[in-house]
Formats: C-alpha cells, sequence, structure tokens
C-alpha cells in the first residue's frame, strides 16, 4: 500500500453514467476512474495498481469489476512496465495480428462496500486485486479449482473457506 486517497465530499472524476433504479453502471464507473487515474498520473503517488472503494449501489448483481490487460489471455499489473514503456500512457500495444496485448493504466478496479458487511466487502476485495494480478475465475481455465467455494469464484456466496 502506498498511499490512501479518501473522496469525502464528492467524486474526484466526471460522472458520465446515468442511474437505472437508483443503480449505478459499473463499467461506466470503471471507466471513469480510470480516466480519472491516467489524467491526474504524474500527480499521483507513484503505483502500480488503484481500487476504488465505493458506496454506490452498482448496476444487476455486480459487487466488483476489474479489468485486465491482455484480450483473451490472462495478464497483469506486473506486465504494465514492459507495455507502457514502449507505447505511452493510456494507449494499448498490439501484435502483429491486431490483437490487444497490454493496454497501459488500465490498472484500476472498484468494489461496492458497505460499512455493515465486512466480510463480504473483504471478499470482493480480494477478488478484484485477484484480477489485477492476473487470476482468473476459478475453473475457468483448467486450474483444479472448484468452482465456487473460493475467493476467485466468478460468483460469490460469501460462504468462502478460510485455510490460512
Amino acid at each position: 500500500l502506498r498511499d490512501i486517497i479518501s473522496f469525502t465530499t464528492t467524486d474526484p472524476y466526471v460522472l458520465n453514467w446515468s442511474t437505472y433504479e437508483g443503480e449505478e453502471s459499473a463499467d461506466e464507473i470503471l471507466t471513469d476512474i480510470n480516466e480519472w487515474r491516467a489524467l491526474n498520473y504524474d500527480a499521483l503517488t507513484s503505483h502500480d495498481v488503484m481500487h476504488l472503494f465505493s458506496g454506490l449501489d452498482f448496476d444487476g448483481g455486480t459487487i466488483g469489476l476489474a479489468r485486465q490487460y491482455r484480450s483473451r489471455v490472462s495478464s497483469s499489473a506486473c506486465d504494465e512496465g514492459q507495455y507502457c514503456s514502449s507505447v505511452g500512457l493510456d494507449y494499448c500495444a498490439v501484435d502483429d495480428g491486431g490483437n490487444i496485448i497490454g493496454c497501459c493504466l488500465w490498472a484500476t478496479s472498484i468494489s461496492q462496500v458497505w460499512a455493515t458487511s465486512s466480510q463480504r466487502d473483504a471478499i470482493t476485495v480480494a477478488h478484484e486485486i485477484g484480477h489485477q494480478l492476473g487470476f482468473s475465475h476459478d475453473n475457468i481455465d483448467g486450474d483444479g479449482c472448484a468452482e465456487s467455494g473460493d475467493i476467485m469464484a466468478w460468483q460469490s456466496t460469501y460462504e468462502v473457506e478460510v485455510d490460512w
């Protein structure tokens, strides 16, 4: 942990989404905070990833969201330096076939957090940071993990086994 930035009065980024029945678009929030990060990158403490803890009610059943760098391939914030040094901030590198292989400043994730549910919130944050570090959902890529019950399951019941 390098820094904590608290936005206590208003969101620092332009809110470019519309609400539906009191819910906010998680995808739009993630896009907006990524744009804010790119615009303010030089003024922020040096960091690899950013995580927004939001008190907003996300749309549908979404409680967290993170973007990974590559399309169709898991990758992580650990790869950012490799791509950013060659293409610059807020740009994507592509391979000879035109496939996106890395994007700079996409290392932001968001979690819907509530003061009354710290276990759920901790699981959600750990899951989204897992994506930022390159982990895919359990039982997706033949990893041998159970489909449910662990931190990287695609859907959570908040009854995650905690064997340390």
